[in-house]
């Protein structure tokens, strides 16, 4: 049986955790709910330092971003956690 692309990502994507962060809530909702197809466990933030706080507190595989947004923009978020692991 061949392997497709979508069941690679779904075997690489399981078990794994994602923060995903966005202040447009309808666009989050939309990227929570694909992203929940794949991945075992989707987080949530809507702005820079809520985001921050909750990396801290936990391990994520996976971040996804919006750059801009209140209470730091994504650029400053990814050197913050680039520095922090």
């Amino acid at each position: 049986m061949e392997t497709t692309n979508i069941d690679l990502l779904m075997k690489l994507a399981k078990g794994k955790k994602v923060l995903l962060i966005e202040d447009d809530e309808q666009i989050l909702e939309i990227f929570k709910t694909a992203l929940e197809t794949y991945f075992s466990l989707v987080k949530t933030a809507v702005d820079g330092k809520q985001a921050w706080d909750l990396y801290r507190k936990e391990h994520f595989d996976l971040v996804v971003s919006d750059i801009q947004m209140p209470n730091t923009n994504g650029i400053m978020l990814s050197k913050g956690i680039k520095a922090h692991t």
